[in-house]
């Protein structure tokens, strides 16, 4: 039965923990980090169980190691622009947990477990009123914009042209150029632009500028990503 408590436990708090990465949205949940604190838990507690008479430090260590794994899946990087390292941190954090919970140490999976949902919910706010105060290192911050276009067969060429032509003169970075068939005689057209910083007012211009020109039926623009935006 105490091995029934023990992953129950480690159950609960995984899920307590991974409840605040769903309500985020975040690519592993409430699901991912019980999973995760249940296996753990299960493999500590057999770890040391009375029937296994070694040591129970390899397993400890091959825990951390397979969710280091796991946590390397979660992350992600786009040129200068790493997310999701907190995400794979926590669920490090949720495998500790569990291998407390199996190993008997429920006041000390307990403290863990509260720690790491103090860390996301109360230190979140906290760094990024620190990083927004400096105007210096949001000035360094690069955020990418995407815009779609709409246009005739004949007018994508032009549009294109157009885009790029927008880019040079912004002093804007082309990071993609996509084009394709749309029904109705009709082109598809997206770009991304990369800047430092953060300016919709240009980029609403050049989409203005855009949307006046033949051939183009409609033209819209939205943010795809910003260094400041804390995961």
């Amino acid at each position: 039965m105490l091995f029934a408590y023990d992953i129950l436990l480690a159950t609960l708090l995984g899920s307590v923990i991974g409840l605040e990465r769903q309500w985020r949205q975040r690519f592993a949940g409430l699901r991912t980090n019980a999973l995760v604190a249940a296996g753990a838990a299960a493999f500590a507690a057999a770890a040391v169980s009375p029937l296994c008479r070694s040591n129970p430090s390899p397993v400890i260590g091959a825990i951390v190691t397979g969710i280091g794994f796991l946590g390397a899946g979660v992350i992600f990087k786009e040129d200068f622009s790493v997310s999701g390292l907190n995400t794979a941190a926590t669920l490090w954090c949720s495998s500790a947990v569990g291998a407390l919970s199996g190993m008997d140490l429920k006041a000390e999976a307990l403290v863990l477990a509260a720690v790491v949902i103090g860390i996301n919910v109360v230190l979140r706010p906290l760094a990024r009123h620190f990083a927004q105060g400096s105007a210096d290192s949001a000035s360094e911050m690069e955020s990418t914009y995407r815009i779609y276009g709409l246009c005739t067969h004949r007018g994508e060429h032009g549009l294109r042209t157009a885009l790029l032509q927008e880019a040079a003169n912004a002093k804007l970075r082309v990071r993609d150029l996509h084009s394709e068939a749309a029904p109705r005689g009709q082109s598809r057209v997206s770009v991304d632009f990369v800047l430092v910083g953060r300016d919709d007012k240009r980029i609403d211009d050049a989409t203005l500028r855009l949307s006046a020109m033949p051939g183009v039926r409609s033209i819209r623009w939205q943010l795809e990503r910003s260094a400041s935006h804390f995961e």
